[in-house]
């Protein structure tokens, strides 16, 4: 049993119990041996003064009685002979008596005793027969009867009460000595039962009050320290042993250092500046008005109303924190917001989950503005939510763009619309049903870096505004301005290759051919909280049509996604798994959708079948893709569910370092 799991008031409680139930025992014991010793005593006692006063009684009343003989002899007057009698009667029922007490009493042989009483009985027909004697006047033949048959008799009887007397006297010099003897070893018993005590106390009492005091220690120190901006103590060996300490003390101890959590410990770069708590918070309470001052945030209750809006809110919103507090947070949302996202954003905070998505704002002088919201559950320690945080960031100019990017979008899906039309190739027909999704991907890949853009713009414009030139300054955010708009081309080129017309081999890694496929759909399935796991088993290479796989991959990556946002996946993930299996390549697509039903799952491949005709689907893609795998690049393209969901694998022959170009 761990100590440290009984409480302090048990502990204590139990060491005290400890010392009264020792000593309960003790004076138990005690009080035995003392029982013993009174016990021994009352013996010694009862022996010599019960016993021997008996032997000396008896031994009184047959003198009494003898005399009492002898004077009938002399006074011969039958008056005085008859009291005589009388009185003879009454000492031997004394003596009947003291001998019933002797033989009650004696602590040696009763037969003893016995033998001594025959030889009084004996002596009693001998002592009637001389008194009748006397009686009758024949005083010389009672003197003679007396003295030649009483006499041996009384002779006997005295040595055997002597004896008697002798045996008790020696048991009573006995239990004399044992009494000593056995009151001596109490004594020494009580002596060293005391220091028992006396020690036992005291350890308990130095355990229990170091328990106490060490852990209270601890914590002085480590609150002297942290007051100094010392926070290292927090991490010592004492202080580990007495966070895991179940009791009390252990609970102070994770309550204040709970509270330091809660307060200081996030902000480590300030605390790692070793100054005092004074200074810490100071910079802490800083850092919160710099919070207040420059993020668009706010909070709100259970209910959605509004309970903090920051400074920048209400900036940015021309409300101030008086009009904004206790109304619902709708009060500043655009008419042109769709009810159903409002739904949407309450079941999925109202479950624990984190919103992400743009909202468009009123502002109180009817303008509007745009915010990509995250709003996420404040939960408390015990699981339950008690409010909502929103934390806002403008994207008003980046919309601007977003709008501008989508006439392009239009433009583009005229131009592949005509190109559809030129062509009749099924393979041609099936590319270009993935380009409008494609198109939406580039889109979302925009959206950052002309947002970024559009910052760098404006810092600069602010500081041409204030005359706060700096040379430096500007020289790096036009290279930002560089990179980013690299980055814009980047993602024209792999457009532009992926759409390249594919009429010849290449060799490539499946691993790049893999990376170049995510390049285009990975920003997607990020913004849409699905978690893509790629593996890979070596570095195989094919010799293929390149684009043709990807169009495959990208195919296969898009239809595990719709599957799992249709269905709502919590958790969504996709599996990439590369591995090499008897000179081939298998590549496996699998998601955690739950797999296809076996009713459909064996027409799947067929062409114009699909499960997507509400959503427009086209019914072409699956059965393209095995089209491409097994007609145009000598590979296989399979299907089956697990656990988790649908899995395809796509096979393709390893290309070789010695065959041929």
């Amino acid at each position: 049993m761990n100590f440290y799991k009984i409480t302090v008031g048990k502990r204590l409680g139990l060491g005290f119990s400890l010392i009264t139930l020792i000593t309960v025992f003790l004076g138990i014991f005690v009080i035995l041996e003392f029982k013993e010793g009174s016990n021994i005593t009352k013996d010694m006692f009862n022996h010599p003064y019960t016993v021997n006063n008996s032997v000396k009684d008896i031994h009184a009343d047959m003198m009494t009685i003898h005399a009492a003989v002898l004077s009938m002899m002399i006074n011969k007057n039958e008056f005085f002979i008859d009291g005589q009698i009388i009185k003879v009667n009454l000492h031997d029922k004394n003596i009947e008596k003291h001998f019933g007490i002797i033989l009650d009493r004696y602590l040696g042989s009763k037969s003893d005793v016995r033998k001594a009483y025959e030889i009084y009985k004996s002596t009693v027909p001998i002592r009637t027969n001389v008194i009748q004697m006397i009686k009758e006047g024949n005083i010389e033949e009672a003197q003679l009867f007396m003295n030649t048959n009483g006499y041996k008799l009384m002779q006997s009887l005295h040595k055997e009460m002597h004896l008697l007397g002798e045996y008790s006297n020696n048991r009573a010099s006995d239990f004399l000595n044992v009494a000593q003897k056995n009151e001596k070893s109490t004594i020494n018993l009580l002596i060293i039962a005391l220091v028992f005590v006396v020690l036992l106390s005291s350890i308990i009492a130095i355990t229990i009050i170091k328990s106490i005091v060490d852990p209270l220690n601890i914590l002085i120190r480590m609150s002297e320290k942290i007051n100094k901006g010392d926070f290292s103590i927090l991490n010592t060996e004492d202080t580990i042993d007495l966070k895991n300490r179940p009791d009390q003390l252990g609970q102070l101890y994770n309550s204040f250092h709970t509270l330091l959590n809660y307060l200081l410990l996030p902000y480590d770069n300030i605390i790692k500046s070793n100054r005092s708590l004074v200074e810490i918070t100071d910079e802490v309470r800083r850092l919160l008005d710099s919070f207040d001052k420059n993020i668009i945030a706010s909070k709100m209750n259970t209910q959605g109303n509004i309970i903090y809006v920051s400074k920048a809110f209400q900036n940015i919103s021309g409300y101030s924190a008086e009009e904004l507090l206790g109304k619902k947070h709708t009060f500043i949302n655009h008419s042109d917001m769709p009810r159903s996202i409002f739904l949407e954003i309450w079941k999925t905070i109202e479950s624990g989950k984190t919103w992400t998505g743009e909202i468009k704002n009123r502002k109180k002088d009817g303008s509007f503005f745009w915010v990509n919201a995250n709003i996420s559950p404040d939960i408390d320690k015990n699981g339950v939510i008690i409010g909502y945080n929103v934390i806002n960031e403008e994207t008003t100019v980046t919309k601007a763009f977003e709008e501008l990017s989508s006439t392009l979008e239009n433009r583009v899906a005229l131009e592949i619309e005509k190109n559809n039309e030129k062509t009749g190739y099924m393979l041609q027909q099936s590319r270009l049903a993935q380009m409008g999704e494609m198109i939406s991907m580039i889109a979302h890949q925009w959206r950052q870096p002309l947002a970024s853009i559009s910052a760098i713009s404006g810092t600069l414009t602010l500081d041409l505004m204030m005359d706060n030139y700096n040379n430096k300054f500007f020289k790096d955010r036009l290279e930002a301005i560089s990179e980013l708009s690299q980055h814009l081309s980047s993602t024209i080129d792999d457009f532009r290759t992926f759409f390249k017309d594919d009429k010849k081999e290449e060799i490539s890694e499946v691993k790049t051919i893999i990376d170049e496929s995510i390049a285009i759909i990975g920003q997607t399935l990020r913004n849409k909280n699905i978690n893509l796991i790629i593996n890979h088993e070596g570095k195989p290479k094919i010799k293929s049509h390149l684009n043709e796989i990807k169009q495959v991959l990208l195919n296969l990556i898009k239809n595990s996604e719709d599957i799992l946002l249709e269905k709502h996946i919590e958790e969504a993930k996709i599996w990439i798994n590369v591995y090499t299996k008897d000179s081939q390549v298998c590549i496996n697509i699998e998601d955690n959708a739950g797999g296809i039903p076996e009713d459909i799952v064996d027409k799947v491949f067929d062409p114009y079948f699909s499960t997507k005709k509400e959503k427009d689907g086209t019914g072409l893609g699956l059965y393209m893709s095995k089209t491409i795998i097994q007609e145009h690049c000598r590979g296989k393209l399979l299907l089956n569910n697990t656990h988790n969901g649908a899995s395809f694998t796509i096979i393709l022959p390893i290309f070789s370092d010695g065959e041929e170009l």
